[in-house]
């Protein structure tokens, strides 16, 4: 069989999420007709099934531990989906109507551009790179007078007590020059004290970024090493045919023999 082995890096990302390359599996494309084209070239072998299991919505699950922001919490403590819950408040709409919208539209839906604002304001970005964020992945074009009322609601009225987290966070970094994952992996940031503005606002952002995406990538390391000590040798001792394939941020991939994809799922 003709199969894609790609490098793996894992020293390569200062957050400690894995980087892969020649070529990079995690960013095959999927938005666009011709995306989907080259993610089908992607086959099992006969016989077998990919199996995609991920985390659900693991960086604002980290993000609500870290901030302690009541309203976030209760949103996942309810079972919500966060990014319909944001483009609910964002819009001014029921639930239902985002769902609907979703099924209908997909990756240019309303839930998509409240996925783009509730990422984007956690790695700091601006009103301007929102703008252009909401254009590329959704096609909707927004004024960036409507990107800042947007970032403003997010921040003021959603969930206030994120903005104090970013802003201990900030000043965590220039107290101490670095900042921390949840297991206490370290990001050192000079930057933070530099006199160019540029150099300050990227430190600081990543400040923010680093807890909430490191913890995440921490998160998933662990969940890999039980799946391996526990689940597979399950599986494999039962007679079922699984391998892990690949890694992609929150998500992991299976290959199994197809028979068996539903219990392999539930198991991992």
């Amino acid at each position: 069989f003709h199969r894609v082995h790609p490098n793996w890096k894992a020293t390569r990302v200062p957050s400690g999420r894995l980087a892969c390359s020649d070529p990079n599996l995690m960013a095959i494309p999927i938005r666009s007709e011709r995306g989907n084209e080259i993610r089908r070239g992607f086959v099992p072998e006969p016989g077998f099934a990919f199996v995609g299991v991920d985390l659900s919505q693991i960086e604002m699950r980290v993000l609500a531990h870290l901030s302690k922001d009541p309203n976030l919490i209760k949103l996942f403590q309810e079972g919500r989906d966060f990014h319909t819950a944001t483009a609910s408040q964002m819009w001014k709409l029921p639930f239902s109507e985002i769902e609907a919208d979703h099924k209908a539209k997909g990756g240019s839906s309303m839930r998509s551009s409240g996925k783009n604002v509730s990422f984007g304001i956690v790695y700091g970005v601006t009103a301007r790179g929102l703008q252009a964020q909401v254009k590329s992945k959704t096609h909707q074009e927004w004024s960036e007078e409507k990107c800042q009322q947007m970032i403003d609601m997010w921040l003021g009225e959603a969930y206030p007590y994120v903005k104090y987290y970013m802003e201990r966070m900030k000043h965590t970094a220039r107290r101490d020059g670095f900042v921390r994952t949840l297991t206490g992996r370290r990001r050192y940031l000079p930057g933070v004290h530099s006199t160019i503005p540029r150099l300050r606002a990227e430190a600081e952002r990543q400040a923010i970024n680093h807890p909430v995406q490191g913890t995440a990538s921490e998160v998933i390391k662990i969940a890999m090493r039980n799946i391996w000590n526990d689940a597979l040798p399950m599986l494999w001792e039962s007679g079922i045919q699984v391998r892990p394939v690949l890694q992609v941020h929150d998500e992991l991939i299976f290959e199994t023999q197809a028979d068996a994809a539903e219990e392999v799922a539930a198991i991992v």
